[in-house]
């Protein structure tokens, strides 16, 4: 370890397990939550401020963008950005997680919530430590569970990882742009929230790193391996749980780059990729690590590992 670690382990893996080999099971009785406006209803008038404020802020920072898409008399494409900057989708939420190792089954319980509770909870403990104190302090008091208040959004991501000249491991960091609306202009991995396969009843981790390499990255899913999982984590300042891995790409840096510039439909979500040889990562990771998101600083905490 290179710094001190800014999350803590939920599911720890031996070795990376190929994403072909895992099962993910989702439990069929939905896991239900107390809801923190009927117990903590002042918390949750700050969960709500904290959303306005913020789809303020991101509006702004996409001004260019939406006036465009106004101008354009598009309504899809005015739908899709009205979408993106104040969009009250639901997500999901993990209650419970349990992880047989040695069948290799990830077993689920999930709930849904809407995006507003996500970014005026997790979001707003990293910006405020004082809220993240009394939403856990809250939780603890009311249910012994620090983490019952929070929306417990679950989060997918992945280090993309390719080969130079055939034989030398590089690996793509993003820096968020000042356009999303949790952890802008921080340094991070591709990822997302999850999906589920309602019909397979899981987790389909390979498509869903597949698209979101394709949408940040623009590279093209029959350039995108199958990859493998690295464990579950919890994000110590925001408190979001996520499911961690790592992701091949099969393209040098240099067409890699050009993707994102020329092709990446959510390109919007990174002002910028840097490409960062494996032997640079131990630096780079004590230089930069503290201040990334902590699932990408875990991801490529493990990755390094793994290829150490």
């Amino acid at each position: 370890m290179t710094f001190k670690p800014t999350w803590e382990e939920i599911v720890t893996v031996s070795e990376p397990i190929p994403y072909d080999d895992l099962t993910t099971k989702i439990a069929k009785k939905r896991g239900s939550r107390p809801k923190v406006e009927d117990h903590r209803p002042e918390l949750y008038s700050l969960i709500c401020d904290f959303w306005t404020r913020n789809m303020q802020n991101v509006a702004i920072a996409r001004d260019g963008d939406l006036r465009d898409a106004m101008q354009s008399s598009d309504p899809l494409a005015v739908a899709r950005m009205v979408g993106q900057i104040g969009g009250f989708n639901a997500k999901y939420v993990v209650d419970q997680i349990h992880f047989e190792e040695g069948k290799k089954t990830l077993r689920l319980a999930l709930g849904h919530v809407g995006y507003s509770n996500i970014v005026g909870t997790h979001q707003q403990a990293v910006v405020d430590p004082e809220f993240r104190e009394r939403i856990m302090q809250a939780g603890l008091e009311d249910f012994a569970d620090p983490n019952i208040y929070f929306a417990n959004g679950m989060g997918v991501c992945a280090v993309v990882y390719g080969f130079e000249r055939g034989d030398k491991p590089f690996v793509v960091v993003g820096k968020r742009s000042d356009k999303v609306a949790i952890y802008p202009e921080t340094r991070h991995v591709f990822g997302g929230f999850m999906n589920v396969d309602e019909e397979k009843g899981g987790v389909d981790f390979v498509k869903q790193t597949r698209r979101e390499i394709q949408a940040e990255g623009g590279v093209p899913s029959e350039r995108v391996g199958g990859g493998s999982f690295l464990g579950i984590i919890r994000q110590t300042p925001s408190r979001i749980p996520e499911a961690i891995g790592m992701v091949p790409v099969y393209l040098p840096p240099t067409k890699l780059l050009r993707a994102w510039k020329d092709k990446a439909p959510g390109k919007y979500e990174h002002s910028d990729l840097e490409i960062v040889k494996l032997g640079e990562l131990p630096d780079y990771l004590r230089e930069h690590g503290p201040t990334m998101v902590p699932s990408g600083a875990a991801a490529l905490t493990k990755f390094l590992e793994h290829y150490s």
